[in-house]
């Protein structure tokens, strides 16, 4: 890992959600945290998941320090035995989430592993999540099947938030996406 990726990973896991003061200085992810006392049950993890998880936190390591250090040397531990335990998922989904928004699991691993990291998310809270974000949005475009597509717009809130406005005859429908999900802002039936 190049010292630029280096600082851009270290970076990433600090801002990927919220930082809260974690006592000693160190800035932790909140939800590392918070989603602690909430935490999901074990999630088990394949060899080729434990491979590409654990070569991710050996280049992440050596670029922490403090609680962060010792919470993502636990992760490596735990990925490393094949279970990583509920307390240790959030910081498990905001690797995942480092590693496949920047790109860098499609230039590290190729699409197969790309894919393999995409599942491996999709098993953790935040990907339970987005998949049901996903599906409402899909259940929202299938109420235009068989409407003409009168317009449609795309438009820029503020850098990283999007609408996009479908128009037919009988429904508008108004989608957001932000850079970590797609929604259903509203749905209008023309009576």
């Amino acid at each position: 890992m190049s010292s630029t990726e280096t600082e851009a990973a270290t970076a990433a896991v600090t801002e990927a959600r919220p930082a809260s003061d974690a006592g000693d200085g160190a800035t932790v992810a909140a939800s590392d945290t918070a989603d602690a006392a909430t935490a999901s049950a074990p999630l088990e993890l394949d060899d080729d998941e434990r491979e590409l998880v654990g070569h991710d936190l050996d280049a992440l390591l050596p670029t922490l320090d403090g609680v962060r250090r010792e919470r993502y040397t636990q992760l490596r531990e735990t990925v490393a035995a094949g279970v990583v335990p509920g307390a240790l998922i959030p910081a498990l989904e905001s690797l995942l989430e480092l590693t496949l928004q920047t790109g860098r699991a499609r230039t590290r691993y190729r699409a197969e592993g790309e894919q393999t990291l995409t599942r491996l998310y999709g098993r953790t809270p935040g990907g339970r999540e987005l998949s049901s974000h996903l599906r409402q949005v899909n259940e929202a475009l299938g109420s235009l099947q068989g409407q003409s597509i009168g317009s449609l717009a795309v438009r820029m809130r503020t850098v990283g938030h999007f609408t996009l406005a479908i128009q037919t005859d009988e429904t508008s429908i108004t989608l957001v996406a932000r850079p970590d999900t797609i929604d259903v802002e509203s749905i209008a039936v023309s009576s």
